[in-house]
């Protein structure tokens, strides 16, 4: 395995461990935030920067607690190599709880609420655009609303309550001989109630709106140190989708970056439109990018497969010229396996 590649996979593997021990600790009861779409996987906020997401136009819905994604050119054209990205709520991951549904919905908790729709992303790749280097990025996304938000859903909220309220008992008895109880939550309940409540969500109409910013470094001789970093790109964006119901979502995306390039900084305005028709195991789409930097439209469709559970593979295909100031019109493709381990 490529120095690089190696290099880039311990810096992240290692903060998503180190997160993750933070979190070992929830109250099962108390878990609210497991009730979420798990293959709905909003793009990752750190590879948006770096142009390593399969699609430009982002969605606006909800984040996930703890994603993982890994671009690789197994079937790429496209100077993309590989990389990592960790997207994780540290509001979740750091101790921050709800009591229960309810509580979550609550009008007086919109500051936590908000805290629990924010996602903080790292990411690393390396690109033939600088073959010596390694690019390294942070980003955040913040979901101001969503409608198909699960923990919005009241249905749901009365199934996990009730199985909540009347949990199956496991009988033990104590070294001194009394006997001692242990509530056991029914899986397969939950299970039920959840996917019914997943094909509910996809069948909602209504919106959602998300705001984003992200900033990345070029590592010099892929090294991380202050004497090596230096500004490659940043990058601010609102995005937003409507559910029209029956899986059919239409997406919109405003976003200013600013790429320092030999020549001097350049500053881009990008605006997307995208279509997307969610099933069960597979989501569609297709996009269409205006940029002020290119005379041409980059237009995209993209599919996204769920493997086996919480395993999604997303492939985008379209013409694209990657590197800023290239006037090379090409087709692209750009695959993306995405894990949410939160689930």
């Amino acid at each position: 395995m490529d120095t690089f590649v190696k290099k880039q996979i311990h810096l992240i593997l290692f903060i998503l461990l180190t997160i993750s021990a933070y979190g070992q600790d929830c109250d099962t009861c108390k878990v609210a935030y497991k009730f979420k779409l798990d293959y709905d996987i909003p793009e990752s906020p750190a590879f948006s920067v770096l142009d390593a997401n399969p699609s430009t136009v982002m969605r606006g819905s909800a984040a996930k607690e703890f994603a993982l994604n890994v671009a690789n050119n197994f079937i790429s054209n496209s100077r993309q190599e590989s990389g990592i990205a960790a997207d994780f709520n540290p509001y979740f991951v750091f101790g921050g709880r709800f009591k229960n549904i309810n509580d979550y919905k609550d009008s007086k908790n919109y500051f936590n609420r908000l805290l629990a729709n924010t996602s903080l992303s790292f990411a690393s790749i390396q690109t033939d655009q600088f073959p010596n280097d390694n690019l390294f990025s942070g980003g955040l996304r913040i979901t101001l609303f969503d409608a198909a938000d699960l923990l919005n859903d009241d249905e749901l909220g009365k199934d996990i309550d009730n199985e909540l309220d009347a949990p199956e008992l496991e009988w033990d008895s104590n070294d001194d001989g009394t006997i001692k109880t242990t509530q056991i939550l029914n899986k397969e309940r939950f299970a039920i109630a959840y996917q019914k409540a997943k094909e509910r969500a996809r069948n909602k109409q209504g919106g959602a709106l998300s705001i984003g910013a992200a900033t990345s470094q070029r590592g010099l001789g892929g090294k991380i140190s202050a004497d090596s970093l230096i500004h490659f790109r940043s990058q601010i964006w609102l995005s937003g989708q409507y559910n029209f119901g029956h899986g059919w979502n239409m997406l919109g995306l405003a976003m200013n970056r600013n790429t320092s390039m030999t020549n001097g900084n350049v500053n881009e305005l990008l605006f997307g439109a995208g279509l997307r028709k969610m099933g069960k195991k597979v989501n569609l789409g297709a996009e269409v990018i205006y940029s002020n930097q290119k005379d041409y439209l980059e237009i995209g469709a993209n599919i996204e497969v769920l493997l086996i559970n919480n395993i999604l593979l997303a492939v985008n295909i379209g013409n694209s010229s990657q590197d800023m100031g290239n006037e090379n019109n090409q087709l692209m493709i750009k695959p993306t396996l995405k894990y949410n381990i939160s689930q």
